[in-house]
């Protein structure tokens, strides 16, 4: 029997997220911290818990300039809700990361026909060296996968249901809260997907007029009515631009109060001191 005649999609999702967790929360406080990112990161949150204050981040009471304050504020709450340890210091960061290898699956179940290419697909991103190694740290890469992954499957499924295309304004505004910069070529890659995307409700624009010129109407009928009920333009799909106006409005005001407070200093170290 086949797989796909087994079980439905919710089991492999939940059944793919428990396999995650399992792999990436298991014995997650034993080791101490690395000694740059995690570092760091942890220095950060604890002057952030120690402070209270969560809009400047500060590293050894010295502005923390290089890094948007997602993972700060992530590793916060967890101080916040369990108190300072290697634990706590990774566990959002791996569960956030977690949701990536059962979010994959879906990606797959949108693009493949059968269940088995977006089963083994989620199974070799869940067994990557990489993955596996980074995705139980407090590090943004893991996270950063995640919410692109959820940006990609947004703009997937919006062809069917618009309402998914403002899941694409908050994967991109999250990572842009992640790593700043980033975001604009992440952004870009599915940018490129959404303008060929509109190339392709162009085609079919074209296709109906020249059959209509040529008086060939009738004989590309079936084709006219499978183009006319086919979805619309990404571009045209309001609940797009209602997602990047909702998952950029945070990051616009954050990077708005630093430069503020902060002015040269800021652009200077943030943009140009930074790497990817």
């Amino acid at each position: 029997m086949k797989i796909t005649n087994i079980k439905s999609d919710s089991f492999w999702f939940v059944f793919l997220l428990i396999l995650a967790l399992l792999l990436w929360l298991l014995n997650l406080g034993n080791l101490p911290l690395r000694d740059w990112d995690e570092g760091y990161y942890a220095t950060v949150a604890q002057d952030m818990f120690q402070s209270g204050n969560w809009l400047y981040l500060t590293y050894s009471d010295q502005p923390f300039l290089l890094k948007p304050p997602l993972i700060i504020w992530l590793i916060n709450i967890s101080y916040n809700l369990a108190g300072i340890n290697e634990f706590t210091t990774r566990f959002l960061c791996a569960l956030i990361t977690s949701f990536g290898v059962p979010l994959l699956y879906l990606v797959g179940r949108n693009l493949f026909v059968k269940q088995e290419p977006a089963i083994f697909s989620s199974l070799v991103y869940l067994t990557l060296l990489p993955m596996v190694r980074h995705g139980r740290l407090a590090m943004i890469d893991g996270i950063i996968n995640t919410f692109f992954i959820f940006a990609i499957l947004s703009l997937l499924k919006s062809k069917k249901q618009p309402l998914w295309a403002i899941g694409f304004g908050f994967g991109i505004g999250l990572i842009a809260l992640s790593k700043g910069i980033l975001a604009l070529a992440l952004g870009g890659i599915l940018g490129v997907y959404i303008l060929w995307d509109r190339e392709q409700e162009a085609f079919k624009i074209l296709l109906t007029k020249i059959t209509q010129l040529l008086g060939l109407k009738a004989i590309f009928k079936p084709i006219l009515i499978a183009l006319k009920n086919s979805d619309k333009s990404l571009l045209n799909n309001y609940f797009l631009w209602i997602g990047l106006l909702l998952g950029f409005l945070p990051v616009i005001i954050w990077y708005y109060l630093q430069i503020k407070y902060y002015g040269e200093q800021f652009i200077q170290v943030h943009f140009f001191t930074t790497k990817f």
